[in-house]
């Protein structure tokens, strides 16, 4: 049976294997060392064999294992989710190893979140666009898009010199398709570097106004009023829960 390689990067520069971990060494492209710079123990990724080194210290446990390969599964959920909080995302790694070790062996190995939490914001910062200097420097990748992994950006009409976003849930669709009557707002102060106002617009579903999609625009022009609202209709009417849409509109 071939034996289990676990990989600590995405550059496979460490690796654990027969419960040690190798490091890269960069002199001999194949070969990586123990990360014990006292061992002389080599392990060869391309032919899986060893030196005659043997490691003279002790091997990982299956809970110092775990440990590792849960904290890199807690920075890649920090990285592609920025809608979790950073102490939700640590309490969820925690609370898979305590169903399956002590929490004398898990505190050996698992740093607290008070430890670690620099760590972890330096990971979600490096994947955080850089702040916009002018209009046509925005650009919403998939993570921002998104909003509990459900798509929030509906329409980007990139624009630079009329820019205008539609951001709307799933449940804000039904809302507004579902609703007789709607009532919009305009926010001004609280609007981002950029544009002009935040244009909302509420949805009376079931008894009760809700907010249920934001247009961010860069002015107060008629025509902008009506493409945006064109827009947002086509994206309604485009649903499948379009029952009031067309009336409404």
């Amino acid at each position: 049976m071939d034996q289990e390689i676990l990989y600590l990067d995405t550059e496979f520069k460490k690796i654990i294997t027969e419960k040690h971990r190798y490091q890269k060494n960069e002199k001999k492209s194949s070969w990586y060392r123990c990360v014990n710079r006292k061992c002389g123990a080599l392990f060869n990724l391309e032919s899986m064999e060893r030196n005659k080194v043997e490691h003279y210290h002790p091997s990982l446990t299956n809970c110092e294992i775990d440990c590792i390969m849960f904290f890199k599964q807690l920075v890649q959920n920090v990285i592609s989710d920025h809608d979790i909080p950073l102490i939700d995302a640590y309490n969820r790694q925690y609370q898979k190893l305590i169903a399956k070790y002590s929490y004398n062996e898990i505190v050996e190995h698992w740093k607290p979140f008070t430890v670690i939490k620099s760590n972890l914001r330096y990971h979600r910062n490096q994947t955080k666009p850089n702040n916009p200097k002018q209009v046509k420097d925005i650009q919403i990748n998939e993570i921002y898009s998104t909003l509990n992994s459900q798509q929030f950006l509906q329409f980007d009409n990139k624009d630079n010199n009329n820019r205008i976003l539609i951001l709307m849930t799933p449940i804000g669709m039904k809302i507004l398709s579902n609703s007789k009557r709607w009532h919009f707002d305009g926010s001004f102060k609280t609007c981002p570097t950029h544009f002009l106002q935040i244009f909302s617009v509420h949805g009376y579903y079931q008894n009760q106004m809700y907010p249920a999609c934001y247009i961010l625009l860069q002015n107060k022009e008629r025509e902008t009023y009506v493409e945006a609202l064109t827009k947002m209709k086509e994206i309604l009417t485009g649903n499948n829960d379009n029952r009031f849409t067309r009336n409404t509109l």
